[in-house]
């Protein structure tokens, strides 16, 4: 029996004594590689892991495993430097999804704004005169009267919100002076939707929510749609956007807001009613249309539209 073997099991007349290995230790035979013969065994102690963490325990045939601080150390320094890396990643990859989230917001909110053809914010306007103020019966004008009669339409042109947004996107016009315009031209449909037949304006010369002029002798345009119909919008828009470029094309060393101010002037009385004045100029009848409906469209646009 080796010194590091104690007797488990004493032999008996009819059996051989067992021995196992001693606590603490761990022991290994070895033989000759072609004869199995000559078996040794070769025991030591268990290593004591006192400099170290012991990460795997001892067996009867293998001896502990132990790990150094050091290596422990560095281990963590590793997994914390990975970690910090990997955050650092993350964090860019956030912050570069949110810049991008937020100059998409402002390309967004720009774009609903501008649209290619001035800020309706920035528009300077006067506001709806007495005359059409008296439509409600109200005994102020300007600007107030303005809100007032798109607040009053406010309730019916949500019916048209998602038909006016179509538009407004396809053609690059702000949703807002849209939903203007069909306060201003029908009241939002008050005034046409029980016309015989229903949509049409005044001695049967305009047509549809945005009252586009169909008169020969007029705008000569021809009815498409519905008068309450997306393609209806549609038309309307195109007529608007044709009258905006054709101020810009006329008034050059106009601003965007002035010449889209003067587009939808030109929306209700023509160009040549427009362009032989300075934006600064007396209001015409033209002028002021421009003025409630551009009130109008501010009024629309800080609710979303």
């Amino acid at each position: 029996m080796h010194y590091c073997q104690k007797v488990k099991k004493r032999c008996t007349p009819t059996s051989d004594a067992e021995c196992e290995i001693l606590d603490g230790f761990f022991c290994i035979v070895s033989a000759d590689k072609d004869t199995f013969s000559k078996a040794t065994l070769s025991c030591q102690p268990h290593t004591i892991c006192d400099s170290g963490v012991q990460i795997k325990p001892g067996t009867d045939s293998t001896d502990f495993t132990c790990i150094k601080y050091v290596a422990i150390g560095l281990i963590i320094i590793g997994c914390i430097s990975f970690i910090s890396v990997l955050g650092v990643l993350v964090c860019r990859r956030h912050q570069k999804a949110r810049e991008v989230s937020r100059n998409c917001l402002d390309v967004s909110t720009s774009a609903a704004r501008n649209i290619g053809y001035g800020d309706i914010m920035k528009v300077e306007t006067s506001g709806a005169s007495s005359l059409t103020a008296q439509q409600d019966r109200l005994n102020y004008n300007g600007v107030k009267a303005s809100h007032t009669l798109a607040q009053t339409d406010a309730e019916r042109m949500e019916r048209y919100r998602s038909i006016i947004n179509n538009v407004a996107k396809k053609h690059h016009v702000d949703p807002a002076v849209i939903a203007a315009i069909i306060s201003r031209a029908s009241r939002a449909g008050n005034v046409i939707f029980n016309t015989e037949p229903p949509g049409w304006g005044y001695d049967h010369k305009s047509f549809g929510l945005m009252q586009v002029n169909v008169d020969p002798e007029g705008g000569n345009h021809k009815k498409i749609g519905d008068w309450d119909s997306e393609a209806h919008l549609e038309q309307g828009t195109k007529i608007l956007v044709d009258f905006i470029q054709n101020i810009q094309f006329n008034r050059p060393r106009w601003t965007k807001e002035q010449q889209l101010k003067g587009g939808i002037g030109a929306y209700y009385e023509g160009v040549e009613g427009v362009i032989g004045n300075e934006p600064e100029d007396e209001p015409t009848e033209g002028n002021e249309y421009s003025n409630d409906v551009v009130a109008r469209a501010q009024w629309y646009k800080e609710r979303g539209f």
